[in-house]
């Protein structure tokens, strides 16, 4: 049941995948008609799919450091006998240690690749170097118990927005030049404006986002704690629902009520609020009143923008780790087989996000020559392709190869050889 527990996140991490491809090469406004309206690609990814590929962070940390976890709670717990005996090597301090120093080398090596991708002309908002801070803030995580990062998590989503409202008025009003698209290199040398892309003003700001992080480590925990079960899964599914189904009723029925005082705060035309808020375009001047509370837009930063998009991961997450554990137990290897394309694209994506960026740059062109919808089954077909290719062959991704080999080094032990998957 372990293998189909690792498979459904990978599974899931390669649906994420392929949501972000979509967002990137598809329109998520069709502005043929007298009026903008939301096409499938913003109904069905935007906002989410980023959201699930940082939850399943959470997830892959969370598993990662599974071994190192345990032990030091059974260690202050105070466990003895065969099991504390069992486990002695690895409740030292250094097996928790070369966790940290393996989880840092990580995310400096992400924010160093999202650096570089950056420079690319992809017209992509880049989330590595978001994403390899996360990392950076799971360090103080890690030894949290399930009940304490449940606690921690729900506090965050409720007062994270709060605080994000404010910071990220500050930082238009007194950080120029600020950046929305993801940093570059040049950010470096501007610290203040890096500062405020990161936690503020760009489209993963790092106030809110540790919700969805806290939220992963839990899952992992629990899906650790209990690797053979189904009730748990389906508990994703039904929670994941459940999340999704109130903030989005909530936000509508809201907007609804007040839908020409929003479009007034939104400075867009009444007939177009509904693309702006479910596609996430057009709506930075709601961001500066307290409308902006009420909405559940892509990338809003909003309480009921967290909460429709954490339910929306877990439900895929859910629905993935069931997936797969029906297929191992009903067609065994066959059914393991048929996982190949979408979980080993999910064991690459670090390569394959990167290789996608550098491809829109490199072959704009050639892109450009191509109906948006046919750019993206092209990208899709590689990715799956490519996901065959490292699951047959047994390999990594030649950046998520990179990355190991350095994080193995710097932890001092194989921190991979059994969960390579983080």
């Amino acid at each position: 049941m372990a293998t189909s527990r690792l498979t459904g996140v990978d599974v899931a991490r390669g649906l994420a995948l392929i949501g972000m491809f979509a967002t990137h090469v598809m329109p998520l406004v069709d502005m043929s008609g007298s009026e903008k309206t939301p096409t499938w690609v913003a109904y069905l990814f935007a906002g989410k799919s980023a959201a699930l590929f940082a939850t399943l962070a959470g997830v892959g940390l969370a598993l990662l450091t599974a071994r190192a976890w345990r032990a030091r709670n059974s260690a202050s717990k105070g466990k003895a006998g065969r099991s504390s005996s069992r486990n002695s090597a690895s409740t030292s301090p250094t097996s928790l240690s070369a966790a940290r120093k393996s989880i840092a080398v990580r995310a400096l090596s992400i924010m160093v690749l999202g650096f570089l991708a950056g420079e690319f002309s992809s017209g992509i908002a880049v989330i590595l170097v978001h994403y390899g801070v996360l990392f950076l803030m799971a360090l103080l995580l890690i030894q949290c118990s399930i009940k304490q990062l449940l606690w921690l998590g729900s506090g965050w989503l409720l007062l994270s927005p709060i605080a994000l409202f404010f910071a990220r008025a500050w930082a238009y009003d007194n950080v120029a030049p600020y950046r929305t698209s993801g940093p570059v290199l040049m950010d470096l040398l501007r610290p203040e404006t890096l500062l405020a892309d990161l936690f503020a003003t760009g489209y993963y700001p790092l106030i809110v986002w540790p919700t969805y992080l806290i939220a992963g480590l839990a899952v992992g925990r629990l899906l650790h704690e209990n690797p053979g079960s189904w009730r748990l899964p389906w508990q994703l599914v039904r929670v994941g629902f459940a999340m999704t189904f109130v903030a989005y009723l909530a936000s509508w029925t809201i907007v609804n009520r007040n839908w020409a005082h929003v479009a007034e705060a939104a400075e867009v035309r009444s007939q177009d609020l509904q693309s702006a808020l479910v596609s996430g375009q057009g709506l930075n001047s709601l961001e500066f009143t307290p409308w902006w509370f009420i909405s559940s837009a892509p990338h809003a930063g909003t309480q009921l923008e967290l909460l429709l998009t954490l339910g929306t991961s877990l439900l895929v997450l859910g629905l993935c780790l069931i997936l797969c554990r029906s297929l191992e137990t009903g067609l065994k290897q066959v059914g393991d087989a048929l996982l190949w394309p979408l979980a080993g694209a999910g064991t690459t994506t670090l390569t394959l996000y990167v290789g996608h960026i550098v491809a829109l740059d490199v072959f704009s062109t050639g892109f450009a020559s191509l109906e948006p919808i046919h750019r993206w089954i092209l990208l899709v077909v590689i990715a799956l392709l490519f996901g065959v290719f490292v699951k047959a062959k047994q390999v990594r991704g030649p950046l998520e190869w990179m990355i190991h080999s350095l994080a193995t080094l710097a932890s001092g032990q194989d921190t991979g050889s059994k969960t390579r998957r983080g």
